[in-house]
């Protein structure tokens, strides 16, 4: 039943024509960010970008719970909550239900022809947009004039730098690189950002180097163990810096039991939200982080960055995809064969000499 439904879609659709979008059409565009939070953060800037060609846009986005918190109380956009999604007919309805009236659709994700289908035949938008690996993939229709999405993502430029390479391909106007970066920025409600004034207040933090130190991945081996992190916090006092350490509240509760914190390192509280925790982040003038959420967020701020990463064991070391590297030109990474779970793992003075020469001049 599936297999002939999907065959009756695809018979209303050809190969795409590539077509220059009418702007003057254009009042409501969706996009598609459903997946990581730093899917979101490299996309913001592209998103905010639409609004040069037009200030009244209205802008909606389809969004995972795990990404949509970080527009928390956000007036620019619209929100649309995409829960966990058990199959593409479960899709298909609830986008249906949740978006009206959509001009311009933009699904960043690499395009499959099911995907495509089911956004498209959902939403019926007047151009759909969207990113592929391969130069022939395509969807038109009769009723609908649509981008060729094929537009290829150069695996050795940033996220941000295809984005702005594709922002001037569908509107013809330059996007600079500093003005994608100040469109990146992540926004902090005013509440948030007194919260994490009250929090440097309490822990007496003003007129330091201060070093954000995210210690926690998306996945175990993507986490520091704890003999690691007393290792970069011990070295971090010998070098007179104030360190901010910050993980998830269960892993932080293992910390205060498993670590000694030196007098010049603090953890950040379970209570925190998010928000507060970026304008930690924005305040610090080093950033060292496992996880690319924290480390896209601090390059929008373009601030130093010292990242550590698991190699992808399928490529030699130094060669790797750059489309998830920050756009900062103050970020260095250290990559390592294996997981950083283990201190035995992973080259500690590696990581020293490098932590040495980023803190230099802070």
């Amino acid at each position: 039943m599936k297999t002939k439904l999907f065959k009756l879609l695809c018979s209303n659709f050809g190969r795409a024509v590539r077509k220059k979008i009418d702007w003057s059409t254009v009042n409501h565009l969706l996009f598609i960010r459903e997946d990581a939070l730093g899917d979101l953060v490299v996309s913001l800037g592209f998103i905010r970008a639409f609004r040069k060609l037009n200030s009244a846009l209205q802008i909606t986005l389809l969004l995972s719970p795990r990404n949509a918190f970080l527009l928390e109380g956000s007036d620019e956009f619209s929100i649309v909550e995409v829960p966990f999604r058990k199959n593409g007919l479960f899709l298909f309805r609830y986008l249906k239900q949740e978006t009206k009236n959509v001009d311009l659709l933009i699904d960043p994700f690499d395009q499959r022809l099911s995907r495509g289908l089911i956004y498209y035949s959902a939403v019926q938008p007047k151009y759909y947009v969207g990113f592929a690996k391969k130069e022939k993939y395509g969807l038109s229709s009769k009723d609908c004039t649509v981008m060729d999405v094929a537009f290829p993502l150069d695996r050795e430029k940033t996220y941000f730098e295809n984005f702005r390479q594709f922002f001037q391909q569908l509107s013809e106007e330059t996007l600079s690189l500093e003005e994608m970066r100040e469109l990146s920025q992540v926004k902090v409600l005013p509440q948030y950002a007194q919260q994490a004034s009250a929090f440097l207040n309490r822990h007496e933090i003003k007129d330091f180097p201060i070093v954000y130190f995210h210690v926690e991945g998306s996945s175990p081996e993507r986490t520091l163990s704890t003999e690691a992190i007393q290792y970069i916090v011990d070295f971090a006092a010998q070098k007179e810096l104030l360190m901010i350490v910050s993980a998830s509240p269960q892993y932080r509760n293992q910390l205060l039991t498993q670590i000694n914190l030196p007098h010049n390192a603090v953890l950040t509280e379970d209570c925190m939200p998010f928000q507060a925790l970026i304008s930690l982040v924005e305040r610090s003038d080093l950033l060292l982080s496992v996880d690319t959420s924290f480390i896209h967020i601090g390059s929008s701020f373009n601030k130093k960055i010292l990242g550590l990463f698991t190699q992808n064991p399928n490529r030699p070391r130094g060669d790797r995809d750059k489309m998830f590297d920050p756009f900062s030109d103050q970020f260095e990474v250290l990559f390592f064969e294996r997981g950083l779970d283990q201190l035995k793992k992973i080259d500690m003075q590696r990581i020293t000499t490098t932590f040495e020469e980023s803190v230099n001049g802070l």
